[in-house]
């Protein structure tokens, strides 16, 4: 069970399609949190960017996120700065990259457990879905 949080719940859009951006940093919303929000996340047809920085977020949790983030329609911008995911969460969030071209803009630092070649291909994936965006605008 998951205990709900109030505070949080009153600062949320009445409407899921009216939020466009997301922070929970410093929050703590744990594994089991950041599934209710991946989940959420669908309803959200114009989220944009999602911060989730400083949450002790794991492999579990990224992976999940993840995994939701590659499918959604609109998500640009992800933060998971100060986070303790590793080899398994950083994976899933290239696959994420990769498949999802709309996000452009992620940030991964302070990732004590990440190895710096999977940081940089992420990096690198990010940046070549900005360029295709460019592109595509371009034309």
């Amino acid at each position: 069970q998951i205990a709900v949080n109030q505070a949080l719940l009153h600062s949320l859009p009445r409407f899921p399609e009216d939020l466009r951006e997301l922070d929970l940093s410093q929050n703590y919303i744990g594994r089991k949190g950041v599934m209710c929000l991946s989940d959420l996340m669908s309803a959200c047809v114009n989220l944009k960017t999602v911060n989730l920085a400083d949450n002790k977020l794991d492999n579990d949790a990224v992976t999940y996120f993840a995994s939701k983030a590659a499918k959604h329609p609109t998500l640009q911008s992800i933060t998971l700065r100060n986070n303790l995911f590793s080899k398994a969460g950083g994976r899933a969030l290239l696959q994420a990259v990769q498949i999802n071209t709309n996000i452009t803009d992620i940030v991964i630092e302070n990732e004590p457990f990440l190895i710096p070649s999977l940081k940089q291909r992420i990096q690198e994936q990010v940046l070549l879905n900005r360029q295709y965006k460019n592109f595509s605008y371009g034309s």
